[in-house]
């Protein structure tokens, strides 16, 4: 495992705990499609697209991987409404 993370830079457990947490049926899918190897592929899939694309796009757009009908989201932004009451709130 430690070669993983050396190889992709990024702490895998960190990542795969993420996706599980907020994302559990695009997991699922991963996991069934790729066994084993689904931290590894999603990790490289990471990594290929921070290479390509900006970090910020990465960050806003998601990874989008094969099988799956939406992006992998690796952030989670707070609802715009939430922060305008914020602003507006005495």
């Amino acid at each position: 495992m430690r070669s993983i993370l050396i190889a992709y830079g990024r702490y895998l457990p960190d990542l795969s705990t993420w996706i599980e947490a907020t994302q559990s049926d695009s997991w699922g899918s991963l996991s069934k499609a790729h066994g084993a190897s689904a931290a590894e592929r999603r990790a490289e899939r990471v990594r290929k697209n921070l290479n390509k694309r900006d970090t910020m796009d990465v960050l806003r757009r998601g990874v989008e991987m094969l099988g799956l009908p939406e992006p992998l989201s690796l952030v989670q932004f707070k609802p715009v409404l939430a922060v305008i009451f914020q602003w507006i709130a005495p």
